[in-house]
């Protein structure tokens, strides 16, 4: 089980992927226990498997080392509730602060980068603003 903002998720193995999955507890409506016998796995580690994610999107693949600058009053909030542990100000600035940290390139970091608006300037790696640049130009053409 792990918790995240308040909800509640089971990760389990999948054969099918030959994968770890997350499942959300308040989405299960129909849950089918069966009489098969499984042999635990003695790889899982959820302190690794979830190391360097934002939120529940464990992984196994490389971090990207993610530059930020964030403005007031968005930085006060960064500065108090990191989204990381690897976060660390980098740099103070006349209105907020730059950050880094070490994260998995997930749709939930881009889903908090987002969330910054106007208050945030990505600096590395190139290919995450990109993908920012791509999102919001998504977002406008469907709100024309």
């Amino acid at each position: 089980l792990k918790e995240n903002r308040n909800k509640w998720y089971v990760i389990g193995w999948y054969e099918k992927h030959a994968a770890y999955l997350t499942f959300a507890l308040d989405r299960m409506t129909n849950v089918i226990l069966e009489p098969k016998i499984v042999v635990k796995r003695t790889d899982f580690n959820p302190d690794s498997l979830f190391k360097n994610a934002v939120g529940i999107m464990g992984g196994s693949e490389h971090p990207i080392d993610l530059v930020i600058e964030v403005k007031e009053p968005i930085s006060v909030l960064l500065e108090k509730h990191p989204m990381h542990h690897s976060q660390e100000i980098t740099k103070r600035l006349k209105d907020g602060i730059q950050v880094s940290m070490q994260v998995i390139d997930s749709p939930e970091l881009l889903s908090q980068l987002l969330s910054f608006g106007k208050h945030l300037k990505i600096i590395k790696p190139l290919e995450l603003k990109q993908q920012f640049k791509e999102t919001l130009q998504e977002m406008l053409a469907q709100n024309r």
